[in-house]
């Protein structure tokens, strides 16, 4: 399978298929198995901090593979992301509706907002008498 892109550039078949931060953890890992490089040249390479590249990939990762680490180390493991449509989570999105209709009835806005019922519950209501100070 090739993967083309709106440039023209193709790509080979894809490394790992992956839908859950799980399996990028244990697909980033395999990787860096294959190539054989040591996790600390990983993090001079990905420009991470001395081992972290080494609690990202063990079997159990003791850091979780976030925002800041997650490009530089795929990066440097030589892979890029492809963003592919998947048949299987397009197929439920089928039945669901394009746009959710707006919600009726009272809001925290406007006359039904909490500080609004609390401040009319102490005055005075229209056609009471005065109070005598």
């Amino acid at each position: 399978m090739t993967i083309a892109r709106d440039d023209g550039c193709e790509r080979p078949d894809a490394f790992a298929v992956v839908t859950d931060m799980d399996g990028l953890q244990r697909a980033l890992r395999q990787r860096a198995e294959e190539l054989g490089i040591a996790r600390r040249i990983l993090d001079q390479v990905a420009g991470l901090a001395d081992g972290h590249v080494e609690k990202l990939l063990t079997e159990r990762p003791l850091k979780r593979i976030g925002p800041v680490s997650m490009f530089p180390l795929i990066g440097a493991l030589g892979l890029a992301v492809v963003l592919v449509e998947d048949p299987k989570a397009t197929k439920r999105l089928a039945g669901l509706p394009r746009y959710l209709e707006p919600r009726r009835g009272p809001s925290c806005t406007g006359k039904a907002h909490w500080r609004y019922r609390a401040r009319a519950a102490l005055l005075p209501a229209a056609g009471d008498p005065p109070e005598a100070a």
